[in-house]
């Protein structure tokens, strides 16, 4: 699996899943020796802040440097500190699962960030109306007293209804045939999870059709753009589809699509985080 290059060295801080260190393999030797715990966790550190998020560079020297060991300490500590660290063809050593943080954490700035533009633009809406409420009203209720009054009366036909304006079928909203053809094309693109018996399966398609229709417009275009990306980086274990809605799983990627022509994306559990 290709894991698309990303970089959080803007970001102040480092998640960390508290639960999934405590289970894992590492937590359950660090406590064994108190030194390894910090050492791993330097390293982790380093690998945040390098140009590559969660990679460093294959050289002794410089590990014991990130690890902040002498040489005695290193050659004890170097063979467990590095668990977990896979070595690239390019020379460098990669970690799964801060990359997995890293991912998340941009998901999380760019739910922060959206958030912040609604709530921009919901003070700019406010502060139009405010104005208007000061400078327009003469203005509006002059314009309501000159109105003809031909200009109100409307062709009505036998129920009432105003004949000049459009019927939409009962139990059926004006863009319903729109969002329902866009959740069926999103579902075609969604890719399958692979079970353990090796068997593709893609399963919820009624709650994932409900999740879909409370998103808004915007939300809809952005997780159906971001499907391609997903599915390369989730491989053969994404989650269901009324999750990544849900959950706003496509979050973070529209970060990278600043960056990289190939945004990453997130949301890959790696059962082996134990690293």
């Amino acid at each position: 699996m290709t894991y698309k290059p990303l970089s959080v060295r803007h970001l102040p801080w480092m998640p960390l899943k508290i639960e999934t260190l405590r289970r894992s393999k590492a937590w359950r030797r660090a406590k064994k020796n108190k030194a390894l715990l910090f050492v791993m966790q330097a390293l982790w550190m380093a690998s945040w802040q390098s140009d590559e998020a969660a990679t460093l560079e294959d050289d002794d020297e410089l590990l014991m440097d990130l690890a902040c060991c002498d040489d005695d300490e290193w050659a004890e500590l170097k063979e467990q500190a590095l668990e977990g660290w896979e070595r690239r063809e390019d020379g460098k050593l990669f970690h799964k699962f801060v990359y997995e943080l890293a991912v998340e954490a941009l998901s999380f700035e760019s739910r922060k960030a959206a958030a912040n533009r609604q709530r921009a633009k919901r003070q700019r809406d406010k502060g139009d109306m405010d104005q208007l409420d000061v400078t327009g009203r003469d203005d509006i209720e002059m314009s309501r007293d000159v109105t003809p009054c031909h200009a109100e009366s409307r062709q009505q036909d036998r129920t009432g209804q105003d004949s000049n304006t459009p019927q939409t079928p009962k139990g059926a909203s004006p863009s319903s045939g729109g969002v329902d053809e866009a959740f069926e094309q999103a579902w075609r693109e969604y890719p399958k999870r692979t079970t353990e018996s090796g068997k593709a399966v893609k399963v919820g398609k009624q709650e994932a059709k409900a999740a879909w229709k409370r998103l808004s417009a915007f939300d809809r275009e952005a997780a159906a753009a971001a499907l391609a990306t997903y599915a390369e980086i989730a491989g053969d274990k994404p989650v269901d589809m009324v999750r990544y809605l849900k959950h706003h799983k496509w979050d973070g990627l529209e970060v990278e699509a600043a960056r990289t022509a190939d945004p990453p994306s997130e949301f890959r559990r790696f059962s082996d985080a134990r690293r």
